[in-house]
């Protein structure tokens, strides 16, 4: 087992923790009487984002890993997974509005994703040496703009324009930049 094995084997688990938050959340959340598509939109483009983080740790194969380098990548999956937790709480069948619980998260919920989008950011120059006009560079500018944005206001056709400018961006960077593994390296 090579070391970069031996790391993707605590990425995954973090990843897949955050995954089954999620997931483990659909039923409640999609619940007609209490659904809000603006939240089950959010669900879904950090349920995108975790499933995007997997594929990108391939661009990480040739680092020379050191322990703070690892804990830097550890960083933003922990983030990640905070913004997972905000989404979905643990008892996700005791929620009686998904609109009232997006609305009272929002702030964590969307300075998680802003952070995320920064230690991607970070992670990708100072452990990748990704150049500063790499396409990649646009979706983590975006992440921390629209984290910023969704983190100071409550307005719903603000967060709806982030959650649907986010679906329609998102297929678009990943059949762009993302479609062949190891493309943050090169």
């Amino acid at each position: 087992m090579t070391l970069f094995e031996y790391l993707a084997i605590a990425y995954s688990l973090i990843l897949s923790s955050a995954a089954m938050r999620l997931i483990g959340g659909l039923s409640s959340a999609t619940r007609p009487e209490s659904r809000y598509w603006t939240h089950l939109g959010a669900v879904g483009m950090t349920l995108f984002s975790i499933v995007m983080m997997f594929w990108a740790f391939w661009s990480y194969r040739d680092v020379d890993w050191t322990l703070p380098r690892f804990l830097a990548l550890v960083a933003q999956l922990g983030v990640l997974y905070f913004s997972a937790t905000a989404l979905v709480p643990e008892e996700s069948g005791a929620v009686p509005s998904w609109r009232d619980h997006y609305y009272s998260v929002r702030s964590r919920y969307y300075a998680a994703v802003a952070a995320t989008g920064a230690l991607i950011a970070l992670n990708t120059t100072l452990l990748l040496g990704m150049p500063i006009d790499h396409p990649g560079r646009l979706t983590q500018l975006a992440m921390v703009g629209f984290g910023l944005v969704g983190a100071s206001t409550d307005e719903p056709r603000v967060h709806a324009a982030i959650i649907g400018i986010g679906l329609v961006l998102t297929p678009l960077f990943v059949f762009t930049v993302m479609l062949v593994p190891g493309s943050l390296a090169s």
